[in-house]
């Protein structure tokens, strides 16, 4: 299983928040999903699934300041 940190900068709000994890949780893979509002990062646990895949939902669903 692999962990990381993905900087998301314009995540700045509570809604922000529970729209990336709940579009994140809907990934087969993504065992665990930490949102830290202050440091506008996310830490990912996952496996079975490319690093790529998660920035690019992130890109989708309106987040594409991603910082890889």
């Amino acid at each position: 299983m692999k962990t990381e940190k993905i900087v998301v900068k314009n995540m700045t709000c509570n809604g922000c928040a529970n729209a990336i994890k709940r579009n994140l949780e809907k990934i087969n893979g993504i065992k665990k999903i930490e949102i830290d509002l202050t440091t506008h990062s996310v830490n990912i646990s996952y496996e079975n699934i490319e690093r790529d895949f998660i920035t690019n939902t992130l890109i989708a669903i309106g987040y594409p300041e991603v910082i890889n």
